[in-house]
């Protein structure tokens, strides 16, 4: 089995997004649902988070205002990642 570069590179990306999206920090980008019944989603960055999986402080961009959710409502919108490049030139 022939094993390219590109393929080694994605893998690395996906095992690295993969780690940093299973746990939220601050700073990061987010979605997140007020209310539970709700389909209304609102962007924001993640301002605080508490210890063992404790609420999450977001700051929501389109009403201006900070909110303490639980970590559960919120969700990372991307991964910060970049593709690994080892020096090597295309």
């Amino acid at each position: 089995m022939k094993v390219s570069i590109d393929n080694i590179r994605c893998l690395l990306m996906v095992i690295s997004c993969t780690e940093e999206l299973q746990q939220i920090k601050p700073g990061d980008k987010v979605t997140v649902r007020l209310e539970t019944d709700s389909d209304q989603v609102y962007r924001g960055h993640v301002q605080d988070v508490s210890p063992d999986n404790g609420p999450i402080c977001v700051f929501v961009e389109e009403l201006g205002q900070r909110y303490d959710l639980p970590t559960l409502d919120a969700e990372i919108l991307a991964c910060s990642k970049k593709f690994p490049t080892f020096g090597i030139q295309r």
